[in-house]
């Protein structure tokens, strides 16, 4: 019997058992793992479901935009007026930035003057120079200084609002409009409502009230907010995705979605009126004018079309020119007809925080609470007020006041253009008494933990 060793049909089962194409293997051929041809081995990971509900890796979008002078941002960028997600997450990225608040104070008074001038004329051919007194009156200003109280809004997290729909606003036309419901879309409504609700704005702006509160819901008083008005805060059947969807599906040339930034918490009427007459005690000049005002800053974003014709009516001289040219007065006309407003949402930041108390009884007042508690609150200084509806009472804090450093610029007759940042400290063992008489003010008592809604007992950091 002979055995025949076939080294060739050895390497021919070999590849049939392996399933491998013609190989290149020889005595020359190097080894798995050594040589320089040899390659790192990749570990596969194992596989794993992923749960269906995740959505997909999304890589945030950079828009471009400006700002300008005043703070104010405005974007002309081609994919935030195509994508309605890429402008909902551009106003949620850039809503989080709280405004500037600066409040002003100034004061001036007139003083008659006397002054001696020159008078010529001629007599005769012959001229006659004389020297004659004149009066006359000058204003003198005797302080103008401002506060920066930008760090409160800083304090708590911005709530993102909505219009309510039964309030007049700008909904994609070039008036102000309502909404009825989804379907049958905005309508628009009398010259007397309209008015009504201009009044209602500028009485919420200056009360401090959260910007979604709609003056039809409420009787509209400074204080009729409760703490149940503040917690619903997207009053709008639409959300602000689905406002920015119907902004992008416009093709208005000259459409403009304007994001606003309100800071709400402070009665500013009543601040305003505090501080005047802190400083008419503190200033005896005669027929003094004293001016006091609240004043925001930075507080827009605009999204307008990133045609030629848009951007170039967003610089200044652009507009000052056409003007010049009595071409802007067409332009105005034209932008009433082909162009559409959307000013329907916001961020509001608070100047304040509801928060609960667990020791109070619903419907009992300031007065009831302080007797009933007198030995909890002891430590606590300032003002107590209970809203009569809710088991909540206000109690505020004399610590950050400003009220000294009122006091010191306008008796040391400041002049600053740069806004106060850090508090004047004042001792109050020192011999200004009209401080000490008015530093028990609550209504100076600017920012945290400082009115705010607090749980009483809690420490005051």
């Amino acid at each position: 019997m002979t055995v025949i060793d076939d080294q060739h049909k050895k390497l021919e089962d070999e590849r049939h058992y392996s399933g491998a194409g013609p190989s290149t293997l020889d005595e020359h051929s190097p080894l798995l793992g050594e040589g320089p041809s040899a390659r790192d081995l990749e570990i596969v990971p194992g596989y794993h479901d992923l749960p269906d509900d995740l959505p997909p890796v999304f890589a945030p979008y950079e828009a471009d935009y400006e700002i300008t002078s005043s703070g104010d941002i405005f974007s002309h960028d081609r994919h935030l007026n195509e994508d309605g997600e890429a402008l909902n997450r551009f106003l949620l990225a850039h809503g989080t930035t709280p405004p500037n608040l600066l409040v002003k104070c100034r004061g001036t008074h007139p003083e008659t003057r006397v002054r001696h001038v020159t008078r010529s004329e001629t007599r005769d051919g012959q001229t006659v120079t004389r020297i004659e007194p004149e009066t006359y009156t000058e204003t003198i200003v005797d302080f103008d200084f401002a506060i920066d109280l930008s760090h409160h809004l800083r304090q708590l997290p911005p709530v993102y609002w909505t219009v309510p729909d039964n309030e007049p606003a700008y909904r994609g036309g070039m008036s102000r409009e309502v909404l009825t419901d989804m379907l049958s879309g905005v309508r628009r409504v009398p010259r007397k409502v309209l008015k009504a609700s201009k009044v209602w704005r500028e009485r919420r702006e200056k009360w401090g009230l959260p910007p979604w509160l709609s003056y039809t819901d409420h009787e509209p008083s400074m204080n009729r907010a409760v703490p149940s008005d503040e917690v619903v805060s997207m009053r709008s059947e639409f959300t602000l995705r689905q406002w920015a969807d119907r902004y992008c599906a416009s093709h208005k040339p000259l459409k403009e979605f304007t994001f606003r930034k309100v800071a709400y918490g402070w009665n500013f009427e009543q601040l305003t009126e505090a501080i005047r007459a802190t400083i008419r005690r503190v200033s005896y000049a005669p027929q003094q004018t004293i001016t006091v005002d609240f004043a925001t800053s930075a507080d827009t974003i605009s999204i307008r079309p990133s045609t030629p014709f848009s951007r170039a009516l967003s610089k200044t001289w652009v507009v000052v020119l056409l003007w010049i040219l009595l071409v802007y007065p067409f332009i105005l006309l034209y932008r009433w007809l082909r162009g559409g407003r959307w000013e329907v949402a916001g961020a509001a930041f608070p100047l304040r925080a509801w928060k609960h108390c667990e020791n109070s009884l619903e419907g009992e007042s300031a007065a009831d609470f302080r007797t009933r508690t007198a030995g909890d609150v002891s430590s606590l200084s300032g003002s107590m007020t209970s809203d009569g509806m809710d088991s909540r009472v206000l109690a505020e804090s004399s610590k950050g006041t400003w009220e000294s450093t009122i006091v010191h610029c306008v008796t040391m007759r400041v002049q600053e253009k740069a806004p106060l940042i850090t508090p004047h400290r004042n001792s109050l063992n020192g011999p200004n008494v009209a401080y000490r008489a008015l530093v028990h003010n609550p209504l100076f008592t600017f920012g945290g933990p400082s009115g705010e809604y607090v749980r009483l007992g809690d420490s005051q950091a």
